[in-house]
């Protein structure tokens, strides 16, 4: 997996790959879940930014951001590369960077 690649976690759910691919030899990566948008109780512009994928409108809840172990990530289902400037923008957010 590279880093903005959109994966499918067992279990089902959809997350990014925000870890920078320089460490794709780690044991876990760290994702970001993207959900629907009824599954947020509050959207804050700046830190949840949304985006279409595979069809459907997914919000990125970089509040519940962190490392799951690589083993969990199934399949690449899109990418967020062409997004980069929006996710990094909602990384920075969350993180005080900004």
């Amino acid at each position: 997996m590279a880093r903005l690649d959109v994966v499918r976690l067992k279990g089902g759910s959809i997350a990014i790959d925000c870890q920078a691919d320089i460490l794709r030899h780690m044991a876990t990566r760290f994702t970001v879940p993207l959900l629907p948008l009824e599954q947020l109780p509050e959207v804050i512009a700046g830190l949840h930014p949304s985006f279409d994928v595979a069809g459907r409108r997914l919000i990125m809840a970089s509040h519940l951001a962190g490392a799951v172990p690589a083993r969990m990530i199934e399949e690449k289902v899109g990418s967020l590369h062409d997004m980069e400037y929006a996710v990094q923008r909602a990384l920075d957010m969350l993180t005080g960077s900004y």
